[in-house]
């Protein structure tokens, strides 16, 4: 009892004074592949995270957790076609009904499944001439995707799928541009030089906040995804997918960006309108 007194506290502790930044939770997802989280989505719909993983380097699996105690809400399944996954988006509407897009190593790079058996639907067509893609996000209101590209020697932008060509949509100095979540009207995109942060634009590429993520030293990501809302306070959170030093996940606190009511529930009117 005095152990579990101790934990709470501690716990408390953590959350009461931490801020924008902080890592708050480090965690795995049971059964997770060997080779770890390469792609994270949130599912607005349900409040839950897509995650992807690597079993073999030719094998993509891919589950949904809970996002408050980390549980498998879908459990894992192949991604029929996937070869070597480095980010995902959710939803993304094709042919009526919502996909899950998959940035993958290998031709096509931009891949569509079915969240339902992991099937493959289609492809989009390559943002980027050169280099690699790297993160990818959905605006579920949209229907939008923005994607980055692993070479910042070339490209330093997001760039967004509106309607039926990518356009550049995004522009910034920093390099090792890594994933980009889309949530609660924002785009969060990762980097992790010259130093590890997280910058903030809204729904026009504008500029609105940047967080330096706090205590991260020598660390490897990979995916990013909106974690909860209001968690710290009135604070949200993103989930960030790491390959060093360990196949962890870490749950990081942001600034205080959800609108109640808006966010949850929405995607269904989302599905009905492409329906």
């Amino acid at each position: 009892m005095k152990r579990m007194l101790i934990f709470i506290v501690l716990l408390f502790a953590s959350y009461t004074f931490s801020s924008p930044g902080d890592v708050i939770d480090s965690f795995m997802i049971t059964g997770q592949p060997s080779h770890g989280i390469k792609g994270l989505a949130k599912d607005f719909d349900d409040g839950n995270i897509w995650a992807v993983g690597l079993e073999t380097v030719d094998q993509v699996k891919f589950c949904k957790f809970d996002c408050n105690d980390h549980s498998l809400v879908q459990e894992w399944m192949d991604l029929q076609g996937a070869k070597y996954c480095l980010d995902i988006a959710y939803p993304y509407i094709y042919g009526g009904i919502p996909t899950i897009v998959v940035v993958d190593y290998y031709e096509p790079f931009l891949k569509m499944f079915n969240p339902g058996d992991g099937g493959y639907v289609g492809m989009v067509d390559e943002p980027f001439d050169d280099g690699y893609e790297v993160g990818l996000a959905a605006n579920y209101y949209l229907n939008d995707l923005y994607c980055n590209n692993g070479d910042s020697d070339i490209f330093r932008e997001c760039r967004r799928f509106h309607g039926s060509e990518w356009d550049t949509f995004i522009t910034y100095d920093e390099e090792n541009n890594m994933g980009v979540a889309y949530g609660w009207h924002h785009i969060f995109i990762i980097f992790s030089y010259p130093e590890f942060k997280i910058k903030v634009f809204d729904e026009q590429g504008i500029f609105v906040e940047e967080y330096e993520l706090n205590g991260w030293g020598e660390a490897y990501m990979i995916g990013i995804s909106c974690g909860r809302e209001d968690v710290v306070g009135e604070n949200e959170s993103v989930f960030v997918a790491l390959y060093y030093p360990s196949d962890m996940i870490r749950e990081v606190e942001i600034g205080n960006f959800s609108k109640t009511g808006v966010e949850r529930n929405s995607l269904g009117a989302i599905k009905a309108i492409f329906h």
